[in-house]
Parts: structure tokens; sequence; C-alpha cells
């Protein structure tokens, strides 16, 4: 079987819709067109609406320029370049302690950047993964629905087959995200905070 590539996954999207095939997104089809407009778009929106296995990072973060809200929070740090969507930022005291408080804020320069009042901060995040050779089978269902949907009525001129691949779309991505869930262990879930403190 050859390797899965954008195109392929694209024209999944596409056979969806039953619309024709694309040999590349530089082509001149209103196909190419359309899949070429909103694939990244619709790659990162897959990515940021769960933390993917495949596709999590972690990164001990830079210093930001910027001091930090005075009385407010100790630490600004700079945003990862390639993050889509900050899950959390890891805990000294172990995977199983409380979350650390975090914010998302632009800096004065327009730049983003994280908020905490935890020294020497290392984030856990979502990355914009380009490579589809990682990306599990349900998560490319996923993907192919969520681009079909999205191209579907500038190709068919359908709004009835855009509302179905709209459905279509949450529907595999909620079996996608149950499955990434499933393909790691956990350990027990920690007793509350009140049975902790007794």
């Amino acid at each position: 079987m050859s390797a899965l590539t954008t195109v392929q996954i694209a024209n999944l999207a596409l056979d969806h819709i039953r619309a024709g095939s694309i040999e590349s997104f530089t082509e001149a089809s209103v196909e190419a067109r359309a899949i070429k407009l909103w694939f990244d778009t619709c790659r990162r929106e897959v990515l940021e609406r769960h933390d993917w296995a495949f596709a999590r990072k972690r990164l001990a973060l830079a210093t930001h320029s910027e001091d930090p809200p005075e009385g407010v929070w100790s630490f600004r740090y700079q945003y990862p370049t390639d993050c889509v969507s900050m899950r959390r930022l890891r805990n000294p005291a172990g995977e199983q302690a409380d979350p650390v408080p975090f914010a998302e804020e632009a800096a004065t320069d327009g730049s983003r950047s994280i908020l905490t009042n935890l020294d020497d901060a290392i984030a856990v995040y979502t990355y914009d993964c380009t490579n589809p050779l990682v990306y599990t089978p349900s998560f490319v269902i996923a993907l192919s629905h969520c681009l079909a949907w999205r191209v579907a009525f500038r190709i068919t001129g359908k709004r009835s087959v855009a509302e179905e691949q709209g459905g279509i779309y949450n529907a595999t991505f909620r079996l996608a995200a149950v499955q990434n869930a499933n393909a790691a262990a956990s350990e027990p879930p920690r007793d509350a905070s009140w049975v902790r403190g007794r």
C-alpha cells in the first residue's frame, strides 16, 4: 500500500461528495482550488479540537522579552510558533498533580504569550502536524469529512450535501477522539482534594 499523502486525503473528501478526484492542489480545477483554499484550515481545526497523541509535544518555554502584568502573573513566556492548542503546563509535582494555572495573552508587540506563576515552565500542546504518515486512520476519516463539509457547497452547489458532511464530520470526529483516548493507559484517577486533605 502506498504511503498516505495530503492529495489522497483530499480525494477522500471529494469522494464523500461524489466529486472528481485531483492529481495535485495546484491543478486548474474547481475541486483543486477549493481543496487548496481549505485544506490547511481544516487540518488545524481538527487538530485544535482534541489532544491527539500523534500531535502532542512537550517544550520548555522560552521567556518572553516583555514582563508579565504586575501583581497578576509572575512569568511571561513565548507562545510556541507551531502550537495550534495549548493543553497544559507540566506540573513539577507529577502528571497526577493539580493543573497549573495559566493564561494566553497578546503582548504589546502583538505576539502571543503565555502567563503563569510557574518558573521554568514546560508546555504540553498540540502542534500543527503536517505529516500525514503519522495520522491515525480515524483522524484521516474525520479530517476528510471536515474538508468535504467545507468544500461541498462550492463544488456541488448543494447546501444539503454540505450539511450532511458537517454532521458526518462531527460523528467521525467523536469516534476518532474516543479511539485516541483509548489508545493510552492511564493511572487511576486521584482522590478528590477533600479526601487527600484528610
